[in-house]
């Protein structure tokens, strides 16, 4: 099985991202990933049978968001431990169209017997790496 230390973390909610804590700025600490590709991610649900209902790309700027849950849904592992699932992207399936030069975000929603949890990603940065 393909694992991954490390990658974009995931929050229980959006005031945990870096760009809303008051003593750090986000521009100083930036997750970047090229046109062409998500970073990659895991996060872990508290219930097995946990479905994610809502993936969607936020951009930062403009509020604006891209619904990527089929993208999700082909790219994005899931793996029950325990009492527990972890979505695992490892970061290597391409995006088609090819993401816009910005800052995003990834909201993920999930439905448990009825009751939504949510999450949002760190913000990450979308570049042109080919320069």
């Amino acid at each position: 099985m393909d694992t991954i230390e490390t990658g974009l973390p995931f929050y229980d909610s959006i005031s945990k991202q870096t760009r809303e804590m008051p003593y750090f700025n986000a521009y100083l600490k930036e997750w970047i990933c090229p046109k062409n590709r998500f970073p990659s991610f895991q996060f872990m649900s508290l219930e097995k049978a946990d479905d994610i209902i809502v993936f969607n790309l936020v951009n930062v700027d403009t509020d604006v968001e891209t619904d990527y849950i089929t993208y999700f849904g082909l790219n994005v592992t899931k793996e029950v431990i325990d009492i527990t699932t972890r979505w695992l992207h490892l970061g290597t399936a391409t995006v088609s169209p090819s993401l816009d030069i910005g800052r995003y975000y990834f909201y993920v929603k999930t439905n448990f017997y009825g009751e939504d949890m949510e999450w949002w990603s760190e913000v990450f940065t979308v570049t042109n790496l080919e320069e």
